[in-house]
């Protein structure tokens, strides 16, 4: 048990110094994956997506341009309320301010892709607060990604988004299980808090739902077993 302490504290050390370039690493797998939407002239496929999320996203860039409600959609069905549409992430800021200064396709497709990205540097950031290396960090953060490219995130805004939350909230129930004092303690409390506005404004409610559950049993785990883990008590 020493000798797994000792471990811990070693690699816990290693977490604060530079990790730009894996982060670059995964910047650059992130353009890899939506070069052909993003700058290939390319589309999705599918019935969903072209009747869909794309007639989605021009009404969406069309409100905000013409300066009427985007609350309130006539052309889908007989008129459809566009804040109980869990694909568009039209009530998360970021989002709007792509689709009021962008077009509205290319503002989907960097939209998906920036969340993607984010995404895979919280799943990365999470391998490391939890004492692994930068390696095995990239490696969780691809394996994270792999089940969910090209499927998932091309269903819509709000899965992409959704994508982002758990690994941002497990770094968050990390950082504040290590934090030393009151200030970390409430930052990483204040970085949960915002994974839970994103995935409530911007991410699909079931899978928002997942990741709520599994973030509590994960927090659970670490009550458990933080004595085995390394971990300190923390602040009271």
């Amino acid at each position: 048990m020493w000798h797994l302490q000792q471990l811990v504290r070693r690699a816990a050390a290693r977490c604060t110094s530079s990790d730009g370039a894996y982060i670059a690493l995964l910047a650059f797998l992130t353009a890899i994956i939506y070069f052909p939407l993003l700058f290939g002239g390319e589309m999705l496929s599918g019935d969903e997506r072209v009747d869909g999320y794309y007639q989605y996203s021009a009404f969406y860039k069309d409100a905000i341009h013409t300066g009427e409600s985007f609350l309130w959609n006539p052309y889908s069905y007989a008129g459809f309320p566009s804040f109980l549409n869990q694909f568009g992430s039209f009530l998360f800021p970021p989002v709007y301010i792509a689709f009021k200064y962008l077009p509205a396709i290319f503002a989907f497709h960097l939209v998906i892709a920036v969340a993607t990205f984010a995404g895979l540097v919280f799943a990365y950031l999470f391998g490391r607060s939890f004492f692994l290396s930068r390696q095995a960090s990239v490696i969780l953060a691809i394996s994270y990604c792999a089940a969910q490219v090209p499927g998932t995130f091309h269903l819509g805004l709000s899965y992409a988004h959704s994508f982002l939350v758990l690994p941002l909230l497990l770094l968050s129930i990390v950082g504040a299980k290590r934090a030393s004092t009151k200030k970390r303690y409430l930052a990483y409390v204040a970085l949960g808090c915002g994974a839970v506005a994103v995935g409530f404004l911007a991410g699909y409610f079931i899978t928002f739902v997942y990741a709520l559950i599994f973030a509590g049993i994960f927090s659970l785990f670490l009550d458990v077993f933080s004595a085995s883990l390394g971990f300190t008590r923390g602040v009271r």
